[in-house]
């Protein structure tokens, strides 16, 4: 008794979704095994011809669908397949497949184990042994050499496997680490004095909300009671011990600005006591300063 066939058009719609689109610029996927992958399908379901040219046709894109367009109509699978054989043709660029995978980095947006297989696939249609495309694949992974310890001196493609699955894990729990180690550090930034982050409610002294936000009320910092400010401390001496206790020092600069006004005033004030009989051999200029120097005596 034969065994059934899946002619209906329900099984060729699910299989038709499977089948990999050629466009004849995927350097990873040739003219070649696209047509093997219709001879497969269609021997696994028993398409018919017409089946398999549909199949065929429908599985062109890009340039090779572009390519199709402008052909006349094949109208048997066999006339497509040699077609696209001649059209693309499965030739193969040593010097290309080696700058290809030497430049191929994975990528964020797939696995190890997805990466892997791509360059497995090159490596495979450039035909070189698979120590040397292993060797590619190791390479294309972005990290420090020394986190890649553990995949070097792999052969086999099973052995690379096993290997990057141990690998992903250790990346996996340094990235946590990592993340804990930040958080915690973000954590010590914003309670830590000084910091641009930091909270303080200038009313009450609390450190989980602001001033804008405060219900609490003002507190006075000296006796740390509520409903007044230091300025109004009744507690320990009231107005005149606060005022003792933190005293306002003027900056050097003013200082010495008030110091110059005071020594115009007073040159201004012995210009005007000076008497009228200063002889004229002593300057005025001497006679001041040796005013000054007596009122600086005394």
């Amino acid at each position: 008794m034969s065994e059934p066939r899946y002619e209906s058009s329900t099984m060729f719609q699910l299989v038709e979704g499977n089948i990999t689109k050629f466009s004849g610029d995927d350097k990873t996927y040739s003219s070649g095994k696209w047509a093997l992958d219709i001879e497969e399908n269609a021997e696994i379901f028993g398409w018919s011809d017409q089946q398999r040219l549909i199949m065929a046709r429908r599985s062109l894109t890009g340039t090779a669908a572009l390519w199709l367009r402008s052909e006349k109509i094949h109208k048997t699978f066999n006339e497509l397949k040699t077609a696209v054989l001649k059209e693309f043709p499965d030739v193969i660029n040593v010097k290309e497949m080696h700058e290809m995978m030497s430049s191929r980095k994975k990528r964020r947006d797939e696995t190890y184990y997805q990466y892997m297989l791509t360059m497995k696939e090159l490596g495979k249609r450039a035909k070189f042994p698979d120590y040397v495309s292993i060797q590619y694949i190791i390479d294309g992974i972005v990290d420090n050499p020394v986190n890649k310890t553990i995949l070097y001196g792999v052969t086999t493609y099973p052995s690379l496997k096993e290997k990057l699955i141990i690998y992903e894990n250790i990346k996996k729990t340094q990235l946590s680490i990592n993340k804990e180690s930040s958080s915690r550090s973000s954590s010590y930034t914003a309670q830590k004095p000084g910091s641009s982050t930091l909270k303080r409610c200038y009313n009450c002294g609390d450190l989980s909300h602001e001033a804008s936000a405060c219900a609490t009320g003002i507190k006075c910092f000296r006796c740390n009671q509520f409903g007044h400010i230091s300025q109004h401390c009744t507690q320990n001496g009231g107005q005149e011990a606060f005022k003792k206790t933190f005293v306002i020092r003027e900056p050097s600069s003013a200082i010495g600005r008030h110091e110059q006004q005071r020594n115009v005033g007073n040159k201004v004030e012995l210009q005007r006591k000076m008497p009228n009989d200063v002889p004229k051999t002593q300057s005025r200029q001497v006679y001041y300063n040796s005013a000054q120097d007596g009122a600086t005596k005394s």
